[in-house]
């Protein structure tokens, strides 16, 4: 019995020994490959390029006597006219009017209405 108990005692043992661990090589120069949708493709490439638009700050333009001013990191806009503005703050959209009325629309539509109107007239140039 003794003997036994010996016996499994060594084999538990020389199981438990430490295995030599594998080293695994990793390659360090891989390139992250980013795929977009065609369309948002064509809009990047419109614009210059994906590392110009990841630069660029602040999109602005005029539509009529609206300023529209969109930060293209957090899309905040402000659209001024000389009666009202709107915009939103990265939370909801805002509207304030020189005078109750003046602004006759949707305000949680028209304020990004034109931002995507002219990325879609870009890429169709």
């Amino acid at each position: 019995m003794k003997k036994l108990i010996l016996l499994v005692f060594a084999i538990t043992i020389i199981s438990c020994k430490d295995q030599p661990k594998k080293e695994v090589k990793q390659n360090k120069n891989i390139e992250k490959q980013e795929v977009f949708p065609e369309e948002l493709g064509k809009v990047f490439n419109s614009h210059g390029g994906l590392n110009v638009w990841r630069k660029t700050k602040v999109l602005s333009f005029n539509k009529g006597e609206e300023a529209h001013t969109v930060d293209l990191q957090t899309r905040k806009t402000v659209i001024n006219s000389p009666n009202y503005s709107l915009g939103f703050d990265g939370n909801e959209v805002w509207l304030d009017e020189e005078k109750k009325g003046d602004y006759k629309g949707n305000p949680e539509f028209y304020y990004n209405l034109y931002f995507f109107l002219c990325n879609a007239f870009c890429v169709s140039r």
